[in-house]
């Protein structure tokens, strides 16, 4: 089909903050501490949290992951959606890679250089 306006587009690559859900009072207060929100109420005898989205008030049970989106928004996930679409990136870095012409993830050497993950290009910082 010529000139579809239809097109392929990729999710942008972005890192969230997200905690695996226990049921602990401990976890519960760190949450509420760290992010500084009171979108998050925990009720039930389940130990659920239920969560005030912009979609409503939405569920997570203990084993589900609770996000923090790059606007601030807080939501829960399953385990299995969770495990396809993140995955745990410690202290790396998306930037520009000026060697590869394109953004790419850096991680930072115990020698203070960041380094490109794809062609090994450093910057001291």
């Amino acid at each position: 089909m010529k000139n579809s306006n239809i097109k392929k587009y990729r999710k942008k690559p972005i890192v969230v903050e997200a905690v695996r859900w226990d049921g602990r009072e401990e976890t519960y207060q760190q949450l509420l501490k760290r992010w500084k929100t009171d979108r998050v109420v925990r009720i039930g005898e389940n130990n659920s949290l239920f969560i005030h989205t912009p979609e409503g008030v939405m569920e997570a049970k203990v084993g589900d992951f609770v996000i923090r989106g790059i606007k601030g928004e807080i939501y829960p996930c399953k385990p299995d959606i969770f495990k396809e679409t993140y995955e745990e990136v410690g202290d790396e870095i998306f930037e520009w890679c000026p060697s590869c012409g394109k953004y790419t993830y850096h991680v930072r050497t115990a020698d203070n250089i960041i380094r490109c993950k794809e062609c090994g290009h450093g910057q001291w910082y």
